[in-house]
């Protein structure tokens, strides 16, 4: 490698520019020994410079891999030469990566970087999605209009509405004892309406519940409206 640097002032460039992008990236000779990383790829794979893998063979040094799919789609892309992207969970760290892996002359050239924050983010999102559809508690998310964005069938269910029904209407229109928007929207937020309270089906029947809200924030602390949770009583 210092070879080429020396050589090439474009080997030169190259390199100055791998060591600064927020990617990992490392290069696999043909007998899966490493023969590049740049600095943040050290940092990734728990190293504290690339110096302590240079020469080092992948599978010797991160045996957990062995057998996975990060082993098995190296390999696929050595037998095929072409390459492939893939997201995939490593264990000993608890950490998932996307790897872009390319195939080249001497072996292969992975580019990766961290997704565990993501990963986890959009698991935890379809385990509440589970939870939206599922649960028996009707569910109104609502903006900072008070106007209705989205409800779960549980909510459909009971008060006789279709869905398409409720969408962008006001949330008031659900409930008997406040049934107008001002009882909703104070000061440009939601009122703080919590614990028993009557909600008013399609035919015009009333029936008790108990609700609570969440408010709903932005990733810069913005107030965007709220989830309200209604148990039916019995």
């Amino acid at each position: 490698m210092k070879d080429a640097v020396e050589a090439s002032p474009d080997a030169t460039k190259l390199l100055s520019i791998l060591a600064r992008i927020s990617d990992g990236v490392v290069a696999l000779d043909n007998d899966w020994r490493y023969t590049y990383l740049n600095d943040r790829a050290a940092r990734m794979l728990q190293r504290d410079s690339p110096d302590e893998l240079i020469g080092k063979h992948i599978w010797t040094e991160y045996p957990e891999g062995v057998g996975q799919p990060f082993q098995r789609s190296y390999a696929k892309v050595v037998e095929t030469q072409e390459p492939v992207v893939f997201e995939e969970y490593y264990a000993p760290w608890d950490k998932w990566f996307e790897n872009r892996v390319f195939p080249s002359a001497e072996g292969l050239t992975i580019c990766f970087s961290e997704v565990t924050r993501e990963k986890k983010a959009s698991i935890a999102l379809r385990r509440a999605a589970a939870v939206f559809f599922s649960t028996k508690d009707s569910v109104i998310i609502a903006d900072t209009g008070c106007v209705i964005t989205s409800v779960n069938p549980a909510l459909t269910t009971a008060s006789g509405y279709r869905e398409d029904e409720l969408l962008g209407r006001h949330i008031s229109m659900l409930f008997a004892d406040h049934d107008r928007p001002e009882d909703w929207a104070a000061v440009g937020e939601f009122a703080r309406r919590e614990g028993p309270m009557t909600a008013r089906r399609k035919n015009g029947t009333a029936f008790p519940l108990t609700a609570s809200r969440e408010d709903l924030m932005d990733e810069h602390g913005k107030w965007e409206g709220c989830i309200v949770i209604a148990t039916v009583m019995s």
